[in-house]
């Protein structure tokens, strides 16, 4: 279980800094699409969230 929730963390990580890029790059003024960024930036920081909660549930140590 530990070592899925690490896995899957990293992948939402991942898809996080690419969703991030991309809103980045489509910040163009005037254009047509303007809210795409918008979607990029806010889905990529969930995930970004997401991922973080994941990495720490899958590393975190139970107190025995």
């Amino acid at each position: 279980m530990r070592i899925g929730a690490t896995v899957i963390g990293l992948i939402f990580l991942v898809i996080a800094a690419g969703f991030v890029i991309l809103g980045i790059e489509s910040w163009l003024p005037g254009s047509l699409m303007f809210a795409i960024r918008f979607v990029f930036l806010i889905s990529g920081i969930l995930l970004a969230v997401l991922g973080a909660v994941l990495l720490w549930l899958g590393r975190h140590r139970r107190a025995e």
